[in-house]
C-alpha cells in the first residue's frame, strides 16, 4: 500500500487510515426516538417500554454476572 510505503517522508500519507466513527446513540435516545414514532393507544403499554425493560433487565444481570465472578467462589 503507498500509505506505507511514503509514511517514512510524510507522515500525512498515514491519515488514509484515520477512521472517524460516528458515537452510537444512547439506549435513552433510542428509547425516545421509538416512543416518539409508535402510535399513542390509550389504556394499552407500549411495546417500546416492555422491550426497555427487559433491555434493562438483561443489562442488570450481566453486571450481576460479572461482579459474582469477579468475587470468586
Amino acid at each position: 500500500m503507498a500509505a506505507m510505503c511514503d509514511r517514512s517522508v510524510d507522515p500525512k500519507a498515514m491519515d488514509v487510515f484515520d477512521v472517524c466513527m460516528a458515537k452510537a446513540p444512547s439506549v435513552k435516545t433510542i428509547e425516545i426516538s421509538l416512543l416518539a414514532q409508535e402510535p399513542a393507544t390509550e389504556g394499552c403499554r407500549g411495546s417500546v417500554i416492555w422491550i426497555t425493560r427487559g433491555l434493562l433487565l438483561e443489562q442488570t444481570q450481566i453486571m450481576l454476572r460479572m461482579d459474582l465472578k469477579e468475587a470468586g467462589p
